[in-house]
Order: structure tokens, then sequence, then C-alpha cells
């Protein structure tokens, strides 16, 4: 039996699967305005996902104050890992009133820690389920992968993107960290999801298979 907690969130999760190919940009669909180095302020040996994302939110803000944060995407740029300091690869997706042909703006991690490349336009939407994120997450990366792990989930993940979904219900409202798992066999979750608030971790089995227990199929 699932708590209304894990099935909200599993129904939410189906969303963020049909989602991700909306996410990730094409190339010769952006455009970049301006050329700015958004790195100036970074310690790149020391700065953490939570601190670096932060900076980059509030300078992207800045320069597009209709600009609202629906998603953080970090991946590996190789095979899955289970050490957080190995997705490497960050992008952001900001919502932005309709300015045709743009409707998103993209910010990547230029390659190395914590500098970034200039925000570019993109006419890709975001997905309409996305609400928007605060410019404090409320969790860093590296204490969602302990809390995970924490929980006796220490197979390797692909990616963890990180959303505020928009219609959750008032009690549920916070930040979530969903990991995509590798699924290591019989038993082992396809998606994990911690809440940056309540801190709890809910494992999500069969994520890829349809989702058919959700209708008692």
């Amino acid at each position: 039996m699932w708590s209304p907690y894990s099935q909200w969130l599993v129904g939410f999760l189906v969303t963020i699967t049909e989602a991700a190919s909306i996410l990730a940009p094409s190339r010769a669909n952006l455009t970049s305005p301006l050329s700015l180095n958004l790195s100036s302020a970074f310690n790149v040996n020391r700065i953490s996902f939570q601190d670096t994302v932060r900076h980059a939110i509030l300078t992207t803000i800045a320069l597009y104050p209709e600009a609202g944060l629906v998603s953080i995407q970090a991946s590996t740029t190789g095979n899955p890992t289970n050490d957080p300091r190995r997705l490497k690869d960050v992008q952001m997706t900001f919502r932005i009133p309709p300015r045709p042909p743009y409707r998103t703006i993209i910010v990547a991690m230029s390659g190395l820690w914590g500098r970034w490349a200039p925000p570019q336009l993109s006419p890709k939407a975001a997905p309409d389920d996305r609400g928007t994120l605060p410019v404090d997450l409320g969790m860093d990366l590296s204490e969602a992968d302990q809390l995970i792990k924490g929980r006796g989930y220490t197979q390797r993940y692909w990616w963890a993107e990180v959303v505020w979904p928009r219609s959750m219900p008032r009690e549920m409202m916070q930040v979530f960290y969903v990991f995509e798992m590798e699924g290591e066999g019989p038993g082992s979750p396809d998606v994990v999801i911690v809440g940056a608030s309540d801190r709890r971790v809910t494992a999500i089995p069969n994520a890829r298979a349809g989702y058919q227990w959700l209708s008692g199929e």
C-alpha cells in the first residue's frame, strides 16, 4: 500500500520522464545575446552545488528579472556514478514570458565546476507542471545523496533533477531532488526522490514500466 505522499510523487514522476526531451536544449536553437562571464566571484575549489547554483540564479535574474527557474539538471558525462561530485554536467532552465520565438533561458555549466556559460535564449517551452524554484534550495546535492545512501540506496545514478512541482498539495510544497538510478536488478528502485524540507526519501520501483501499479493493474 502506497501513501498519498508516494502516490502523488509517482504521478508527478511520469511528467518528469515525459519532459526530459523538452528540457534538453538543441544548440542549433539557442542564442546568447550577451557574452558574460558568470564565474568571476566563484571559488571553484570550494563552492558547493547549492552555492554555485544560487550565484547563477541571481546573475540570470539580474539580467532577466522576469525569469523563473523551473529545473536544474545535473548529470554525468559518461557512466552512472554514486558520487555526486561526478554530476558535472549541470543545466538550468528558466521560464520567461514569450518573446517570439523564445520561451525559455538555458544556463549551463561551461565544463569547469562553478563556471557558467552565458544565458542562452531557447524557443523550447518549459513543462507546465514545473513551479518556480526558490533561490535557496534548502538542501545541497551532496546532502540529498547522503540521505538516499542512508536509506540503503547505494546504487549508481545517471542524473539528478531539482524541481518544485507546481500542482503539489500545500502540505507537501518544497524542493525535490529526483535521482534516476541505474536500477541494478530486481527490487532496485528506478527513481529515488528526496524532499529538501522534510528530508523524506521515497523510492519508486518499476518507474520505467508504465506505473501500472498506480491504477491497480
